[in-house]
């Protein structure tokens, strides 16, 4: 049996597995020196009410560990895939209240339990191009969700001088120990109408994938480094 089966047939493996892998990044985290740039605007927005926190798939590991000291209240969405489990464990163990989202199935529930918690303060966080890509191509639910919410849009990104791209389909960077640290959070500067037109929504996907690419070039440029998937 593979080890993808086996996490989805195990909470217990699952769990051991977010386990190790939120104490490493926690200690990556704590093993660097951090510039970050906008993390007091995004704390404050967080504590005024929900916000929608957007990045690409590549640079999620270090999410986390990042956006925790804000002290944000923070939905994650997640696909139910046993990747996707074990992300989700990694999620709630700093923090976070991780949900599935399927693409092939129903969301009526998920979705009802997501407005509860908007109606609560709680914001939401996920990746733009999804859990299986294209790579930087930005699905719908974000521009949905901060549709939905009405909620002001960050865009995130973090890099490091030490890393390792993984052989997946977006070359995720995964963070090595010590070094340095660098990471972003950006206000977008447009808004979701509530009923946006087919050209609105073209407008507004174009929109929010420049200002992805722009905070993911300028976490690397804090770094002097070129600017990476």
């Amino acid at each position: 049996m593979g080890l993808r089966r086996r996490i989805e047939n195990s909470d217990l493996l699952a769990g051991l597995i977010a386990r190790g892998l939120a104490g490493y990044l926690r200690l990556s985290f704590r093993s660097m020196s951090w510039r970050i740039e906008g993390r007091d605007a995004f704390e404050r927005a967080a504590r005024s009410g929900p916000v929608v926190l957007v990045m690409w798939h590549s640079r999620i590991l270090l999410a986390p560990a990042i956006v925790k000291p804000t002290g944000a209240r923070l939905i994650t969405l997640r696909d139910p895939s046993p990747m996707g489990r074990v992300s989700g464990a990694v999620q709630q163990r700093f923090g976070f209240l991780s949900l599935a989202m399927s693409a092939a199935a129903s969301n009526r529930a998920t979705s009802k339990a997501i407005m509860r918690q908007l109606r609560d303060g709680y914001g939401i966080a996920l990746t733009a191009d999804g859990p299986t890509g294209p790579a930087r191509v930005l699905k719908a639910p974000p521009l949905e969700w901060a549709r939905i919410s009405g909620a002001p849009v960050f865009t995130f990104a973090f890099s490091t001088t030490r890393q390792r791209r993984l052989n997946s389909w977006d070359r995720m960077l995964f963070p090595r120990l010590f070094g340095r640290g660098s990471a972003v959070f950006t206000r977008w500067d447009r808004e979701v109408p509530r009923k946006p037109s087919e050209a609105e929504l073209a407008y507004l996907t174009e929109a929010l994938t420049g200002a992805l690419n722009q905070t993911q070039a300028r976490a690397d440029t804090l770094l002097d480094l070129p600017p990476g998937p």
